[in-house]
């Protein structure tokens, strides 16, 4: 897996995907770990949505990853309109440390059953 330049809007395969999850488990430093190669110990809670890509090679075909990451607190319409504007998948987030996340992954993934 190789990649190629973020530049290069020429890809074989766009894949769309919506990271959700409690405030604080760490959907944003994931990307960033993906992305960029970078994690960042103290940084700051999502405000609202943020996008980011990877492009990658695999067997000669080239691939865009687009990554939605949601705020821990989004709401259910902006989370409507990044599923049904074509999302690939949606990834669900919690710290099992934590009682609130894991009754936040719950609803969410009830919620997402609704909605798909």
């Amino acid at each position: 897996m190789r990649q190629f330049s973020m530049e290069d809007t020429d890809y074989d395969f766009l894949f769309k995907t919506v990271l959700i999850g409690d405030s604080g488990v760490g959907k944003s430093n994931l990307l960033s770990r993906y992305t960029k190669n970078e994690f960042h110990l103290g940084s700051k809670a999502t405000i609202g949505v943020e996008l980011a890509h990877k492009n990658v090679v695999i067997d000669s075909k080239k691939i865009r990853a687009q990554i939605w990451d949601t705020a821990g607190k989004i709401s259910k319409q902006i989370l409507v309109k990044l599923i049904h504007t074509s999302a690939n998948a949606v990834s669900n987030y919690y710290l099992n440390l934590r009682i609130f996340s894991l009754n936040y992954e719950r609803y969410w993934s009830l919620e997402l059953e609704l909605l798909i």
